[in-house]
């Protein structure tokens, strides 16, 4: 019984804490939603996603083969050759993905790019670069477009803006505002309560002296004199 006395208090005590230092949490919420909604605002550059899928005529050994061949230097110089693009085959190898599709013989070449329709035309151009590079060499593998890569009317860029910062910033404010709380709680040596008198001093508090506030006192004088007149009055 007396354990759950104490947890009770306890539970009343930590409570009081946070009530009493409410304006720190607050405070701190709004400091880190603000730079949470600074950090969503940034402008972002759109990035879009265009592919294409080919046939590969080849068996499943070699495919694998095939897949890093694609991307190689010497190809990505090709494609960067053929379009005029002002990057380096680093750069355009880091743009394209190669992925079998389910298992077979079909390849997906996908393309990130800011621009969707120059995305489209990497991804159509990458086939005709790796057959004219790879052509007479022991890497040529016949391979057949089946689907070209074509850039949509409306595109959706695939990193839209998010609002996660600003959620994760409400979060990190309200955990890092109590954490503050209850640090300033803990550098506070002041005596808060009862209880603490009783365990510092070993004695039992008999009653306590609420504070008063000059308003609240001359309220309650002027309430008292007009009771004392109005008993006048109705004695006379």
């Amino acid at each position: 019984m007396e354990k759950q006395i104490d947890k009770e208090i306890d539970l009343r005590q930590l409570f009081l804490v946070v009530k009493k230092r409410i304006w720190m949490i607050i405070l701190c919420t709004m400091i880190f939603t603000t730079l949470g909604s600074l950090y969503a605002s940034k402008p972002e550059i759109p990035i879009y996603y265009s592919d294409t899928r080919v046939y590969v005529q080849t068996n499943k050994e070699s495919i694998n083969d095939l897949m890093v061949v694609i991307r190689e230097p010497v190809v990505m110089e090709e494609v960067i050759s053929q379009l005029q693009l002002g990057r380096s085959a680093e750069a355009l190898r880091d743009q394209i993905r190669v992925n079998a599709v389910e298992n077979s013989m079909v390849l997906r070449l996908s393309v990130l790019d800011k621009d969707p329709n120059l995305a489209a035309d990497i991804a159509n151009a990458i086939v005709p670069a790796y057959k004219e590079v790879a052509r007479g060499t022991v890497f040529y593998t016949n391979v057949m477009v089946l689907t070209e890569a074509k850039a949509k009317d409306n595109p959706v860029p695939i990193n839209p803006r998010s609002y996660l910062a600003i959620y994760a910033g409400i979060v990190a404010g309200i955990a890092f505002g109590i954490v503050a709380v209850f640090i300033m709680d803990s550098l506070d040596e002041t005596i808060k309560s009862e209880r603490e008198i009783e365990q510092l001093l070993g004695i039992v508090v008999l009653g306590k002296v609420t504070r008063m506030k000059r308003r609240d006192i001359v309220k309650r004088t002027k309430k008292k004199r007009n009771l004392t007149l109005r008993g006048e009055t109705v004695g006379t």
